[in-house]
Formats: C-alpha cells, structure tokens, sequence
C-alpha cells in the first residue's frame, strides 16, 4: 500500500517525510504523485508531472501529421486542420481543468507543441509567430481554450442536482479566493489570486442565479427512445423545380391533425440566420445566428429553437 500526501505548503511536505505512517503492523510507503483517470497528480499540485507527459504525448502525434504530408504531396490544409483537433488538440485539452491553474511558465510547453503542429498544417516557414498561425488556423490560444473548457464543465456541473463537484464551483467560488486572500502574505496572496482566471470568476458569478433544468439520470434508456417519423421524399429534388411545392404541399397536407411548424435557415458569407413560423397560431420568429457556422448548424439550431 501507499499514499501521496497533497499539499501546496513546502513545510508540510517536510514535515510529512519525518513520519511514517502505518495501517496495523505494514508501512505505507509514499509516492511522490499518482495516476487517476490519465491525470498525474503531484504531491505539490503543480501539475509538472502531467504537463510533461501530455507534451511528450502530443509531440508523438505531431509527427503523424508529418508523416501525412511533404513539399509537393500529402493532405490538403483542411484534411491537416481537422486531423490536428482529432489527434493533437483533443490530448493537449485532456485534463485541462485540473491543470490550467498551474504556473504559466509551465504551460508553456503545450504552447510549443500546438506551434510546431500549426506549422506543420499550414506550411509556414520556420519564423512563424504563433499567433499568426492561430488566426490563419482559426484556433484559439490555448490558455483561452483551457478557460472555455473549465467554464464549461462548471457549467455542466451546475446543471446536475448531486454532481460529486459541485461545490468547487458552486454557489460563490470567488469567496473562497477571497478567503485564501486574508489569511496569507502579500506574496503568497498574488499567486492564489492569479491562480484563478479572471475570466472564468466572472462566469460563474454571471450563472449564480440561473436556473439551470436539472439534468438528472434518463428514466428511459437511450436505445430504447422512439425515433421520430421522417420523410425524406423530397431529398433528391432541385428547389427550382416547378414540381417542388405541390409534392411538399401534398405531404403536409397528409397530416391534419397536427400542427404545422415550419423553419428555415440561409447564409449569405459568413452570416448566417434562422426563421420559425407556427401557421396556426401565427407566430412568426426570426434571428441571427453566430457568423461562421455551416448551414446545418444553422437549420439544427432553427428545429430546436421551434421545438
């Protein structure tokens, strides 16, 4: 058996090493840091350990994206760009809610990494700033990502009734910083501070009385949901042909008894926008949506706004 001793007081972590502990007659041994779920746990809480690893990890698969390209062949940018979020991003953003509040300084390294990779993607020559290849890529600095991603699973957190988290982030995570402010020196109180983003305190105080639908276990299993009735007749046909709208108007037709609601989404650019309109209780609905989204989205987003 073992055991880690967690704690962010370096006198603690000393004075731990004077002892031993014991369960009956055997002697625990410690260990400087665990592995839980793919995330290494130090005893320090800096998170060195996992940020090493996930580097190393990620540098492997940036060259796979090598492997798929050269001078006059290979994967087009998009093909790059997309193999890059599947098998790049998506281990640089592992864990990243339990170590985005290490130091900065520690990060770094996953800036690196996400640098030479976009490199890699897009071709550019070797003095390419970051940034530059961040908004030719569309990607945003992983800091930011970190944020989005930790804001999200509060978010997610808030809306479950008993999540085993909730009190981390819930209901005034900033009062415990506060708190960690009045109790330890103007040194020390920086770093707690900081340690914090900004960004996601203000989140959260943005969500504190927002009623969030509790999303509790499903009564009714997955795969045994009844899938709703789609018709699919007029897949194949062109809307400029004459024989569009009577064929449409004949299957709406073929269902009186209910109400008829009708959506629609276009784009124009960049600039995207959705309609709703309920015919029999004449409400009419319009909007615009984000810049930037495909046309499905746009219509997906434009079924559920009806719904």
């Amino acid at each position: 058996s073992s055991f880690v001793f967690f704690s962010k007081i370096s006198d603690l972590l000393q004075d731990v090493e004077k002892r031993n502990l014991v369960i009956g007659n055997i002697a625990l041994q410690r260990l400087r840091s665990v592995r839980f779920l793919g995330v290494v746990f130090d005893e320090g809480l800096t998170w060195k350990n996992q940020i090493a690893e996930t580097a190393k990890k990620a540098e492997k698969r940036v060259n796979v994206l090598r492997a798929t390209t050269g001078l006059s062949w290979g994967l087009r940018k998009d093909n790059l760009l997309m193999l890059y979020r599947a098998i790049v991003r998506s281990v640089l953003d592992y864990g990243c809610e339990a170590f985005n509040q290490s130091a900065a300084s520690s990060k770094k390294v996953l800036d690196r990494v996400q640098r030479r990779a976009l490199m890699v993607v897009t071709g550019a020559l070797r003095g390419t700033s970051l940034a530059s290849l961040q908004v030719d890529c569309g990607e945003m600095p992983l800091e930011i990502r970190r944020e989005q991603q930790t804001t999200l699973y509060a978010i997610r957190t808030r809306r479950i009734k008993d999540h085993p988290t909730k009190e981390i982030f819930f209901p005034n995570p900033w009062d415990k910083v506060v708190w960690t402010k009045r109790n330890m020196s103007k040194r020390r109180q920086k770093r707690v501070i900081t340690s914090a983003p900004k960004r996601i305190i203000d989140s959260l105080k943005k969500l504190e009385n927002f009623d969030f639908p509790d999303d509790g276990p499903l009564l009714t299993p997955p795969w045994k949901l009844v899938s709703p009735a789609i018709d699919t007749s007029l897949l194949g046909c062109e809307k400029s042909s004459p024989s569009v709208l009577p064929r449409a108007l004949d299957i709406i037709f073929t269902y009186p008894a209910t109400v008829a609601i009708y959506t629609d989404a276009s784009k124009v650019k960049e600039k995207t926008a959705i309609g709703v309109y309920f015919k029999t209780l004449n409400v009419e609905f319009a909007r615009r949506t984000p810049d930037n989204i495909s046309i499905f989205t746009a219509e997906i987003t434009a079924i559920q706004t009806a719904l």
